[in-house]
């Protein structure tokens, strides 16, 4: 058996912000990127017909697509790589092998707080107020225990 080396990350030269002003600006970036995004899908589906057909039918896709573009757009307009955020096939398969098995200790995550928590879950019905609590503590705690092995 062989075992093969994974090629080393793409090195881009940013750095995180290292300064309070700096971190400010970026927590300030993400919130107005947010801001921009959720009134363009928001606007999109109040003004245009094909948005009103989409909530007509029950659907919700122009949210992700609106995402996926804006992501797009500001890569291309700030003349960066897409590998510089790691949107590359390299090591797709490693990439792959990793996302399945996080989605499966997720899901194994999820399916014990329904099992030791005393919470009826039906997904037709919005969640009450302890569903809405302990989805999202138990979420932070997956990620904690991941980012604490990592």
């Amino acid at each position: 058996m062989t075992t093969q080396k994974t090629p080393p990350l793409v090195q881009t030269g940013l750095t995180q912000p290292t300064t309070p002003l700096g971190r400010i600006w970026s927590l300030v970036e993400v919130l107005l990127a947010f801001a921009v995004v959720h009134v363009v899908y928001r606007s999109f589906k109040h003004f245009t017909a094909l948005g009103q057909v989409e909530v007509a039918q029950g659907l919700n896709f122009s949210a992700g697509t609106t995402m996926i573009l804006f992501t797009v757009v500001l890569i291309q307009v700030r003349r960066r790589t897409f590998a510089e955020y790691g949107l590359t096939l390299a090591r797709w398969q490693y990439n792959l092998n990793i996302g399945l098995l996080w989605a499966v200790l997720m899901v194994a995550g999820v399916l014990f707080v329904l099992a030791v928590v005393p919470i009826h879950f039906d997904p037709v019905v919005p969640p009450d107020l302890r569903r809405a609590l302990v989805f999202p503590l138990a979420t932070l705690l997956l990620h904690y225990c991941w980012l604490c092995s990592s």
